[in-house]
């Protein structure tokens, strides 16, 4: 046992890579490549879901009733109600428009305009249209009932149902054109529903805006009643004010500010005068005082007597200074001179005091004009205060009276503009085309629906391999064993035609090379070679694992090693049926102590091997099998022979597997191709790892490649011996 243990312990220490190097194997295969496989495995399935797929498409067409469906076209116009022309309020975006078109499209499909084509053709009444949809008044489509009003909602309400399960409103992308489509077993009167839907939402459209002006000059009108009585009240107030505070104005136009306000008034105007006469009498006193201050401003030409006595004056000085050279002053004549020019000094004197006398009264009534209007002026600048005073509040009315104004003034043009609108507006939606009554049954389309059936019948098909797949767990390939256990695959073993033991010596045939790729993978699972002692158990029964059990002794021994191999099925023994050998006496009769292992030896003629048959079915084969001799028996075979392969019963409801494999050095799971299933081989496995733990790996017997139509499939056996071919 110690032996057997360090054996193992080398082979468990083996990466599962290095146990498969021996191994002809390829990339694995990719998800399209495994479903096409699938799909190729149950062919037959597929193609009867597909053909009876088609089947119903094409009985479906033939009792479908024709549907012809006529198509109406129009172009829906973006336009936008402006009740009160307040622009801007909002930027234009592109979710507008997108808004408006989606609303159009479901008003298309209300309910409202529903019943307005039903009623706009009277369907109710309408024979092609009952017998177009097996519409029967009181039965049929209908119930009959007592209540008039009860049987005419009902009828309302199917009529509308039958509208729109047919009606569709297909918009063009990127356009403005919507098509209105109609479908019905009549020609004619689908083309008649579809015209009349169209001219039913036009006309709808149309009450629309309607509805819409009326409501907004009902409301014009209800304001403009409430500015008249508003204007006309502010300006009784401002008249009022006006009057009780005497504020004048010179024109009847209102101004919008203070200062025009104030400057149309009397005070104003008489304030403005007197300024101008106050600025005249104050240069006129300024003027007169600075002559009256230069004492003798008096010229000739303001005073010609004065001048006059001074030209005399200056005329008797030069005769006088003329006669004083020629004689004296006491001349007579000289004396008479000089007095005359005393008596011109005199009156010049006595012309001047006048002079001055005049400057000075000018003077005084310069000053008492300045005077006289510097009060009249401050008189009125108190008034002029006072009324600006007053004007402040004067202002407020006036304002008021300019904003009702304005606002009932554009009120009023509003109203009239829709007034006016309400007649000759314009319309955004036309009709582009109208509905013609088809030619041609849009549905049923038989070459539509074989193509619908076809889909639908390769989808079904594979739905239901896809079901199957999921329901059957069964191991086909290599590639299911990664996703039901970690253990290495040794080998795949190809299914042969031939179950009989005709090839299983033959170094050319298949399942030699075979079991020839699987004995290379033994060779590399300890540093010493392939275990000494192997078991070699499965699932269940008929799994192949006894032929492996063969194939695999025949295999080491070809490559010179020397190969025991004991039939420990004593349940259903097979080992010496395959060889065609007697099993009179074999391992059952050992276990018993009846005879000793040398004696039970046998040859095989084929191969080399030395075989140890399973002898008489014992009836309890587990109590032998868990005695101490069976062990001493594969301790005495190991020192005589190089391997001792023991053909086991399978897993599954037995106990005898467990217990042979605690005695040997390493087991090997035998696994047939589309057999066991994979919960069946997990529970197998599990119960053998509990039991013993020494598990080298797994072989799959009667595996068929799944190439079908797209290669040789994982494992290319069938290339063998033979002569050269081109291919």
């Amino acid at each position: 046992m110690n032996g057997i243990a360090n054996e193992f312990s080398t082979v468990s220490n083996r990466h599962p890579a290095d146990l498969q190097g021996g191994i002809d194997s390829v990339d694995e295969p990719s998800v399209v490549t495994r479903y096409w496989h699938m799909i190729w495995r149950r062919k037959l399935l597929f193609f009867a879901v597909v053909i009876a797929a088609l089947v119903v498409a094409i009985l479906t067409t033939l009792v479908q009733t024709p549907i012809f469906t006529a198509t109406a076209t129009l172009e829906i116009s973006r336009q936008s109600a402006n009740i009160v022309k307040v622009d801007e309020l909002q930027p234009e975006v592109s979710s507008v428009d997108q808004e408006f078109y989606q609303t159009q499209y479901a008003l298309l499909e209300s309910e409202a305009l529903i019943d307005r084509v039903a009623k706009q053709l009277d369907l109710a009444n309408d024979p092609p249209f009952i017998r177009a949809f097996g519409i029967e008044a009181g039965g049929g489509f209908f119930t009959a009932t007592n209540d008039p009003k009860a049987e005419e909602e009902m009828v309302t309400r199917q009529i509308r149902e039958v509208l729109v399960r047919n009606v569709t409103i297909a918009p063009m992308r990127g356009s403005r054109i919507v098509e209105v489509n109609f479908s019905s077993p009549d020609p004619d009167l689908s083309a008649r529903i579809a015209n009349a839907w169209i001219e039913a939402f036009i006309a709808s459209n149309f009450d629309r805006k309607l509805e819409s002006t009326a409501f907004a000059t009902k409301f014009l009108q209800g304001q403009l009643g409430e500015l008249r009585g508003r204007l006309e009240d502010s300006e009784r107030n401002l008249v009022q004010y006006a009057n009780q505070n005497r504020i004048i104005t010179l024109n009847s136009g209102a101004g919008k500010d203070e200062a025009s306000v104030s400057g149309g008034t009397i005070a104003d105007a008489n304030l403005a005068s007197l300024n101008r006469a106050y600025a005249t009498a104050r240069a006129a006193r300024i003027a007169a005082e600075s002559r009256l201050r230069a004492g003798s401003p008096v010229t000739g030409a303001q005073n010609q007597a004065l001048n006059e006595l001074r030209r005399e004056r200056a005329r008797l000085a030069a005769e006088y200074a003329n006669m004083l050279n020629a004689f004296e002053p006491e001349y007579p004549q000289a004396r008479a001179l000089n007095s005359e020019i005393s008596q011109i000094d005199q009156a010049i004197a006595a012309e001047e005091s006048r002079s001055l006398e005049s400057l000075q009264r000018a003077y005084n009534s310069a000053r008492d004009e300045e005077d006289r209007l510097r009060e009249a002026v401050s008189e009125l600048e108190e008034r002029n205060l006072d009324e600006r005073r007053l004007g402040i509040q004067y202002n407020i009315y006036q304002r008021e009276v300019a904003t009702n104004r304005e606002l009932y003034d554009g009120l009023l043009q509003r109203f009239k503009e829709i007034g006016l609108a309400a007649g000759i507006g314009p319309n955004n939606i036309a009709i582009v085309d109208r509905a013609r009554a088809p030619e041609n049954p849009s549905s049923p389309n038989l070459a539509n629906n074989i193509l619908i059936g076809l889909v639908l019948g390769m989808l079904g098909g594979a739905a239901c391999i896809a079901l199957v797949e999921q329901l059957d767990r069964k191991v086909r390939n290599p590639g299911d064993l990664e996703q039901i256990t970690t253990y290495p695959l040794l080998g795949a073993i190809p299914a042969i035609d031939d179950p009989s033991m005709a090839h299983w010596g033959d170094p050319k045939s298949v399942l030699f090379e075979a079991y020839m790729s699987v004995q290379t993978t033994l060779r590399l699972a300890t540093e010493s070679g392939a275990p000494k002692s192997l078991m070699l158990t499965s699932t269940g029964p008929g799994e192949g694992k006894s032929m492996s059990c063969l194939s695999l002794a025949r295999a080491l021994r070809s490559s010179g090693r020397t190969v025991v191999v004991v039939d420990a099925d004593l349940r259903r023994p097979s080992v010496h049926s395959k060889l065609e050998i007697e099993n009179t006496a074999g391992l059952s009769e050992y276990l018993a102590g009846q005879t000793t292992w040398q004696t039970l030896l046998r040859n095989s003629e084929v191969g080399g091997i030395s075989i140890i048959t399973a002898g008489t079915i014992p009836p309890n084969p587990t109590e032998l099998l868990s005695g101490h001799r069976f062990e001493e028996l594969i301790a005495e075979l190991g020192q005589v022979f190089d391997h001792v392969l023991i053909d086991s019963p399978p897993l599954l409801g037995l106990a005898d597997a467990p217990l042979i494999a605690e005695k040997t050095a390493a087991s090997i799971y035998v696994i047939e191709a589309n057999n066991a299933a994979s919960q069946d081989i997990r529970n197998g496995l599990a119960r053998l790892s509990r039991n013993a733990q020494r598990i080298i790996g797994v072989v799959l017997t009667k595996y068929e490649p799944e190439g079908g139509p797209l290669g040789y499939g994982a494992y290319a056996y069938e290339y063998g011996y033979g002569e050269s071919s081109s291919k």
